[in-house]
């Protein structure tokens, strides 16, 4: 994992909608950026997740931070997950793993006593410097958007 006080790699990836995501445009325009990395769409934890970002992204919005979700499924099927539960946040597109390699967050997992390579859940805190203020390495679906917002919360109010 990358670690806090580290420049964040530029992320420029497809949108469900075949648009493209610049972080370095978002940066200049002095946003924070929330990127979180999660497995795969419609799937229960991810969905859950998702939804609870859904939920508070007007208080992101409020403290000028951009939520984005990336996975490596394709931008069709993260336009049926973002229909299907409404979301108003990018989700971007990393089929080819050029941003979940650089953000160190393809890992080993284990399920049933199983190894296998796959996408940490894990969530990046990028401040309006490009500068990495927070990670959440191993990030819990159901409250990894209230830990996030409150921790935007606390850099905000001490900066």
């Amino acid at each position: 994992m990358l670690a806090v006080g580290t420049l964040a790699p530029e992320i420029k990836l497809l949108n469900q909608d075949g648009d493209l995501f610049d972080s370095t445009a978002e940066l200049a325009d002095g946003k924070w950026i929330c990127v979180y990395f999660y497995p795969k769409d419609l799937t229960p934890a991810c969905t859950e997740q998702g939804c609870l970002f859904r939920d508070l992204n007007k208080d992101f919005k409020a403290l000028n931070c951009v939520v984005v979700g990336i996975s490596k499924d394709t931008a069709r099927l993260h336009k049926k997950f973002l229909d299907t539960h409404k979301f108003t946040f990018d989700l971007l597109a990393d089929t080819n793993h050029q941003v979940i390699d650089t953000y160190e967050v393809f890992v080993e997992k284990s399920m049933f006593g199983r190894k296998y390579m796959g996408i940490a859940r894990a969530t990046y805190l990028i401040n309006p410097d490009g500068k990495i203020s927070a990670v959440w390495e191993k990030a819990d679906a159901s409250t990894n958007a209230a830990s996030v917002l409150s921790k935007l919360q606390e850099l905000q109010k001490n900066s």
